[in-house]
Parts: structure tokens; sequence; C-alpha cells
């Protein structure tokens, strides 16, 4: 059974292990204890953790001060935010001076998927590693972040430790034994080392695997302790494989890999190419029916949020083609005024022709989302797949709903359309006739 754990969520379960016993540890956040599964600490230890709200230099800051007083700090913000807009305060307050903070990045890599660049994290492991006396920790799957912050919570030292959002599955077990600051060989090979670390460990054991069916010999090296790196592990399973393949790998929607190919470059390149060809049946072309997703939870907890799906549906779909959304939408509209605008509007295009009069300091609540979908539903018709619940609601925001995927697509063939697109997360497009 596919595993449901977050890495985040057994960061919080750790924490609240330790600070069952040990009251000097405090968790802070930025207005992000929902996105760093952190909100069970905040209620069950509320004089242990500090909320600075959206203020990324002041989190760092207080953190340090804190950790100056005695206590041992762990800082949880996105990683996008906490590498960029807190770097200084990280230089200074925290690495310079020595403070005892753990710095937790959550969300790292675009882990955030359809929110954009704003809030994916490319640059943090690079960045924060420049920075003299921090330590950098990518740990791969729940076990390893359990023992990892079950570690961080008895040592004194600076770190920063970038977590993912989705669970990901299974590598170890508890009782795999881990060694600190030394990397884990998650899987021995004789012809190529993959050298992994965080999430992508587990795509490269897949991969790994994979390569088998061809009868490469892969091994995968856990690198969870990016800094200081563990050169000698690194050197001494580099010594058991030939390193002369280069991986590509193949990734489905659902972020599986489905194959790999190794060999020289062009032989690799060109079978993965090739292969993925075939897979996706893929031609760069625009659809008339386009299919979307939020990238899962939590962003697809209301319709506010899947506006953003629909964004990346509409940048793909041909004018008049249908833009069929899935998302469970367990919060409902997510924005009052968002949800009154569409139900009240005579149609999107008064809607939008009234936005678009509004004077910038007379703007509506929720009007950015609002004015979005209007203009979105002036060019394609939106059929939303969701929970029953939401029928009512779906309709009286002038979209169409529909129980399931077939469903939708039956609807959208009625109406003459046929080529599709599938946006799996908002970033990723497989194109099919």
């Amino acid at each position: 059974m596919m595993n449901k754990i977050a890495n985040r969520q057994s960061a919080c379960d750790a924490l609240m292990q330790a600070a069952e016993k040990d009251k000097s540890i405090v968790v802070l956040c930025s207005d992000s204890r929902g996105s760093a599964s952190l909100t069970p600490f905040a209620e069950k230890y509320p004089e242990q953790f500090v909320e600075v709200g959206i203020a990324e230099q002041n989190l760092v800051s207080i953190a340090a001060g804190l950790a100056k007083c005695g206590k041992r700090s762990f800082a949880a913000s996105p990683a996008s935010f906490l590498s960029t807009r807190s770097y200084e305060q990280i230089k200074v307050d925290v690495a310079y001076s020595h403070m005892n903070v753990k710095l937790v990045g959550i969300s790292g890599g675009v882990s955030y998927g359809a929110l954009g660049m704003t809030h994916h994290s490319l640059q943090d492991i690079a960045a924060i590693a420049a920075v003299p006396g921090v330590r950098v920790y990518l740990p791969s799957d729940r076990f390893q972040t359990k023992w990892l912050f079950d570690e961080l919570c008895r040592d004194d030292e600076p770190a920063y430790i970038r977590l993912g959002r989705n669970p990901v599955e299974d590598i170890y077990n508890e009782d795999t034994v881990f060694e600190s600051g030394k990397a884990k060989l998650a899987k021995q090979g004789a012809d190529v080392l993959i050298v992994a670390c965080g999430e992508m460990v587990r795509l490269s054991l897949d991969a790994a695997y994979a390569l088998e069916n061809d009868g490469v010999s892969v091994g995968v090296l856990d690198m969870y302790c990016v800094k200081p790196l563990d050169t000698a592990t690194l050197s001494t399973a580099a010594e058991m494989a030939k390193l002369a393949y280069i991986v590509n790998v193949v990734i489905d929607e659902d972020k599986k890999t489905v194959a790999a190919f190794a060999g020289n470059y062009l032989t690799a390149h060109r079978r993965g190419c090739d292969f993925l060809l075939g897979y996706c049946q893929a031609k760069p072309k625009w659809a008339d029916i386009v299919i979307s997703s939020n990238g899962g939870a939590p962003l697809d907890q209301n319709l506010y949020q899947c506006v953003k799906g629909m964004t990346a549906a509409e940048a793909t779909c041909n004018e008049g083609g249908v833009i069929i959304m899935c998302a469970e939408c367990a919060d409902g509209h997510g924005g009052e005024g968002f949800y009154e605008s569409l139900k009240n509007c005579e149609s999107a295009e008064a809607l939008y022709d009234e936005f678009m009069a509004t004077p910038q300091d007379k703007t509506l609540p929720d009007q950015w989302e609002s004015q979005i979908l209007a203009r979105i539903l002036m060019h394609h018709p939106v059929i939303f797949v969701s929970r029953p619940e939401m029928k009512g609601m779906i309709e009286e925001m002038k979209m169409t709903y529909a129980p399931s995927l077939e469903a939708a697509l039956g609807l959208a063939h009625n109406m003459g359309k046929h080529s599709l697109t599938v946006i799996p997360n908002g970033i990723s497009v497989i194109v099919r006739d």
C-alpha cells in the first residue's frame, strides 16, 4: 500500500515527541503551520509555538534570539521564501552568531506546482550550503525524516532541512539504522551509481529497478547529508561502479518512473526520447479538450485555488475548447467574494466588464481570481469534476458539474471536441490526439 504520510508530518511527529520531554524546544512558523503540517504541534504545545506571520526575516531573527536564551529553535517556512527573503538573517543571526537554529524549508523544489515560480524553490540548497557553518539535509522518506529530526532535537549546531510536500513511497523501515553525517547506500550496483537526495531517491530506485530489465546493475546512494558531503561513502560506492553510463529516466503524470535507459549519451538520450514519443503519442500542438488538476492536496482544497490550474489549461486550449478541471474541493469555494460574484452575475462577460471598469483603489474582495475565471468562461466551457456535494455550487458559478472524468469527457465529446491535452499538475503537459 502506498505510504500516505508526508515527510513534513513525520517531522511534526518527531518534534511533538521531543517537546513532551524537552521544554526548550520551540517551533516558529511564518503563517505556514498548515503547509508545514505543524498545526498539531501548535495545538498541543501552544507555549512552545510562535507564530510570526508572513515575516520570514523576523522568523529567523526571533528563532536566533530564542536560541541565544537557551531554546532549541525550529523555524519552518516555505523553502522559496526562507532561503531568499531571510538570507541575510540566516547568514548573520544564525551562522555567524552560531545559534542553535534548525531552519526547515517546506515544499522545496516545485512541490507547490501550480502556484508558480514565486513559490518554487530551486536555489535553496545551493544558497544555504554556501553559508559557512550551516549543515544541509534532505531526508528521503518518512523513516529517515523521523530519525533525522530526533537527532536534530539533541544537537546544538545550525542546520537547514528541506522537506517536500507530498508523501513518498517508503524506502526504509522503522528498523533501518542510519549514521549521522553518513550517506546511506539504498541499493548496491556494479555498473552505474546514482547519487540522489530527498524525494529523488525514490525515483532513482525505481529507475534502478527498471534498468535491471536491460541487464544494467545500478546502485543508489542516498546522500541525505548534502553538507558536509560524505565523500568517504561516495568514494567507496563509486569504486563499485563502472561509471561509464548516463541514465535517462521517464516519469509519468503521477511522478512515477515508467522507464529508464542507460548507456552512452547518444544511446540513452535517443532511446529515452523515442520511448517518450511513443508513450505519450506527443505532438506539440494545442487541443480542444484540456484536463487539468491543481497538483493534488492541499492545492485542490477549494474552487478559489483551482483557478490557478485553470490558467494552465487555458494556455493550451484552443479557442472555444473545453476545460475539464478535476479537484476534490473539500473546503468548498474558498472565498466568499469569489463565490458571490460568479453566483450573482448575469454572465461572465458582464462580470468581466464590471471588474475592468473598477478603479484600482476600489477593487472588490477576491476580484483577481473572480476576474480570471470570468475571462476563462468567456472563451471556454468549464466542466468541473468533483464531489457530489459541490454540484450546486459549481453550477451557481456558471460551470458544468460532472461526477466523473468519464462523464466529463462524454460531455466534451458531445460538443464535438476530441483532441486532448492533460496537465496533471499545472506544469507538465501531455498532448494526445
